[in-house]
């Protein structure tokens, strides 16, 4: 994030600095000012700005306005972005809490919408169409987001396994007629058991979809489609509030995009999937009822 990125004042030499700090107190303003304004307010130059916007990865100063206020669309709650590690405060009341929680999902959800591949996330929702069976693989919070997942693609007839990456066997169907294609959901890419499971499919030439926090994770470059997202969250989190829901938010859009591809056809099958749970649970209700009356008699 580019506001975050600011905040990095070793970055930036001193008189880069007063101009950051201005930046940083007049988000807003800054995004409807000219390169010559900015530099008039803050007694610097064009030169200086333009070297700010690359130093934070962007190619100039329109770009970094557009940018800036992609992420101010995360203030429309609250005036200032929330700590992801620790966003509740000391004191606060029931009602305070639920707003900053409400507040952080929010700002997650926005992050991710503004940040996000659509390019790849259609690619992994095609690859997943051209596989007649999908591989998940997670571990801890991220193995329950590919639940999901497993449990929308029974809906429309697309065949899963969903695992657990600790004790990754590398056991996978032996039938090369089948198409497989493999989902890794990871928080942050680095530990010995994800490298381990992405070389096996790798070996097994079965195309992965990496789905990751850690822009700096060499494994995404090998994966036939790479999906990261911005991990603001750190191991003293004091709960993954706001990478859940961003998890999420990436599944469900590749559910989404996968479901539209076939959409009279998915329609269908979601219709005979509810008929089927609806008889299956008609049956055990009966069943229930007359062991009642057995036991009655």
């Amino acid at each position: 994030m580019i506001i975050e990125q600011l905040k990095h004042s070793e970055l930036f030499t001193k008189a880069e600095n007063e101009v950051v700090e201005f930046i940083l107190e007049n988000p807003r303003r800054v995004t409807e000012m000219t390169i010559d304004e900015l530099a008039g307010q803050t007694f610097s130059s064009n030169s200086s700005i333009v070297r700010i916007c690359k130093k934070v990865g962007m190619k100039g100063f329109s770009e970094f306005k557009i940018k800036i206020a992609s992420e101010l669309n995360t203030f429309i709650l609250t005036q200032s972005r929330l700590d992801p590690d620790i966003p509740i405060s000391p004191g606060s009341t029931r009602e305070e809490i639920a707003r900053e929680i409400l507040n952080l999902q929010y700002q997650a959800l926005t992050d991710i919408y503004n940040t996000l591949d659509f390019d790849q996330v259609w690619k992994a929702a095609q690859l997943i169409d051209q596989s007649d069976l999908v591989l998940m693989y997670g571990r801890g919070e991220s193995l329950l987001p590919l639940r999901c997942l497993q449990a929308d693609l029974v809906r429309i007839g697309k065949r899963s396994s969903c695992e657990s990456i600790i004790g990754f066997d590398a056991v996978f169907p032996c039938d090369d007629q089948i198409k497989k294609c493999a989902v890794i959901l990871t928080q942050y890419g680095d530990s010995k058991q994800i490298g381990e499971a992405f070389n096996e499919l790798h070996r097994e030439n079965i195309p992965i979809i990496m789905i990751h926090g850690n822009q700096k994770n060499m494994l995404s470059k090998r994966a036939a489609v790479s999906i990261s997202f911005d991990n603001m969250e750190t191991h003293s989190k004091f709960a993954a509030c706001a990478s859940r829901v961003t998890k999420y938010y990436i599944l469900d859009l590749i559910y989404s995009f996968l479901f539209s591809m076939h959409y009279n056809k998915n329609i269908k099958s979601v219709m005979e999937h509810s008929e089927l749970v609806f008889e299956r649970r008609k049956r055990m209700n009966n069943l229930q009822e007359e062991e009642i009356i057995h036991k009655v008699k």
